[in-house]
């Protein structure tokens, strides 16, 4: 469980990093020379084999105008138009037994919400 928990937290710090860099349309390698960094150093934060430091996050929020609390609390940091995209991002980083159990979920939940209908009908 802890290394689904790490990597979904993982990702979500990369989601965040792109929606900012992107929205204000920076390339990878441009955000690398803002926050002095190499760019093999962005590269690997996308292979997952190391993340950006609070040092770095922070300076990444500084670029774009937002402080390090906005950047892990704010909802609003991600456009409502990739919340799709962030979703099938995620279930790709997951194995086949994982995905069955958010299918569980899922399905749980879909007959919950039936139940509830069918009691307001």
């Amino acid at each position: 469980m802890t290394d689904i928990f790490n990597r979904y937290f993982m990702n979500n710090i990369l989601i965040r990093i792109d929606d900012l860099r992107l929205r204000n349309g920076l390339s990878k390698a441009a955000l690398a020379k803002k926050i002095d960094v190499a760019p093999l150093t962005i590269s690997n934060w996308y292979k997952m084999d190391t993340m950006p430091s609070l040092i770095v996050l922070d300076r990444i929020c500084k670029i774009f105008g937002i402080t390090i609390e906005q950047f892990f609390s704010d909802t609003e940091l991600l456009s409502k138009s990739n919340l799709e995209d962030i979703f099938l991002y995620n279930w790709r980083l997951l194995n086949e037994k994982e995905k069955m159990v958010i299918d569980d979920i899922l399905e749980l939940m879909l007959r919950k919400k039936d139940k509830i209908n069918d009691r307001c009908s």
